[in-house]
């Protein structure tokens, strides 16, 4: 038996083998497999607050009129001049958080959910609520 020598062995390198693709192949099935798994979870994690029950608030306003909603959203706003002054009117210490420092009102959104009656979200000025309960 002879031994092989140098000029008879065959090297090839590995590009002409293929084994780095098969590596490179490899980590971007990986990559595909997390990311699936990732949107999966994050769809999951979004879809599953809607089952989730959220407070409702029972809002009674200075006009006797009561109604219960979600709580959604706040923000300071810029009322028609009538307005402002029947706001500025209702400016007291009590209700010093119904205001901005700067003066400007409050108003929050609630989700009130009534399609049915035409209003299913609803704006409300903070100055213009009586008492706010949460009821089990």
């Amino acid at each position: 038996m002879t031994t092989p020598t140098a000029a008879t062995t065959r090297h090839t390198t590995l590009a002409a083998r293929g084994e780095p693709f098969t590596w490179l192949m490899g980590l971007a099935l990986c990559l595909c497999v997390v990311m699936i798994t990732g949107l999966v979870a994050m769809i999951a994690a979004q879809g599953l607050t809607t089952f989730w029950p959220k407070p409702i608030d029972l809002v009674t306003l200075r006009t006797g009129e009561k109604f219960l909603g979600i709580p959604i959203q706040q923000e300071p706003f810029t009322p028609p001049d009538d307005e402002r002054l029947r706001l500025s009117a209702l400016r007291t210490p009590d209700t010093q958080d119904a205001f901005t420092p700067d003066g400007t009102p409050v108003r929050r959104l609630y989700r009130t959910g009534n399609k049915e009656l035409g209003q299913p979200y609803r704006w409300v000025t903070l100055a213009d609520i009586a008492s706010l309960e949460r009821p089990t």
